[in-house]
Parts: C-alpha cells; structure tokens; sequence
C-alpha cells in the first residue's frame, strides 16, 4: 500500500465488530523501514479496554460514523 500523499490518504478497516477491528489494524501497525514517515515504537495490544464500555471515559474523544448508504440511490443502467 502506498499513500498518494502522506498527509491525504489513510489506510483503515470496516469491519462487523470492534475487535475484528482492532486484530485487523494490529497487524497493520507498526515500523516500515522504508518509510519514511514510520517511527520504531513497542507493538501494541488493541484488543486491551474493548469489552471495558464507555462510561466515564473523560481523556478519550470517542467518535462513531455509520454507512448510510454504499452506492447512489439511482445507479445507471450498465450498458449490455
């Protein structure tokens, strides 16, 4: 994977559950040697907190996005 411009694009992961989520980017992390943008740090555990809920998280901006709809309402007739 290549990123057109660092700053711009951003690989992600849509899954079903949070934790598919976190196993997936946890094999996504980490230090790339050839880029330059990459920093050495310790792996991480991203499952750790996951079945810990919400409530009285105060240091943590939580954001949440739902997929209204994948494709346009009215999609053209694909040519026979």
């Amino acid at each position: 994977m290549i990123a057109f411009a660092s700053s711009l694009d951003t690989a992600g992961v849509i899954a079903q559950t949070a934790e598919d989520c976190a196993l997936v980017l946890s094999q996504m992390i980490g230090f790339d040697k050839r880029d330059s943008t990459s920093i050495e740090l310790p792996p991480e555990d991203l499952t750790i907190g996951l079945n810990d809920g919400v409530k009285g998280c105060v240091s943590v901006c939580l954001a949440l996005g739902l997929i209204k709809l994948l494709r346009p309402l009215e999609t053209p007739s694909m040519p026979h």
